[in-house]
């Protein structure tokens, strides 16, 4: 997935989650920063595998940390 799709897509699931907008966030920011507890992030999965098509792991969303770490996995695997 390019870089500028996979952006507009996470900051689509922070907003439809989260309902934060990018003003509010940078790619150094943590889920814990946002307040996103662990049904949060298990939502911004489900949402981006509706809009994907594909299954993320739980192991790998254990790994996931911040804004710009979710950019990267998804840049990197789908």
């Amino acid at each position: 997935m390019e870089r500028d799709k996979v952006v507009k897509l996470v900051n689509d699931a922070i907003l439809e989650v989260i309902c934060l907008t990018p003003d509010k966030y940078t790619q150094e920011t943590t889920f814990e920063e946002l307040k996103a507890d662990s049904l949060d992030v298990v939502k911004l999965a489900m949402y981006i595998e509706d809009c994907i098509g594909k299954d993320i792991q739980d192991v790998d969303l254990k790994t996931i940390k911040t804004v710009g770490d979710l950019v990267t996995f998804l840049e990197q695997h789908y």
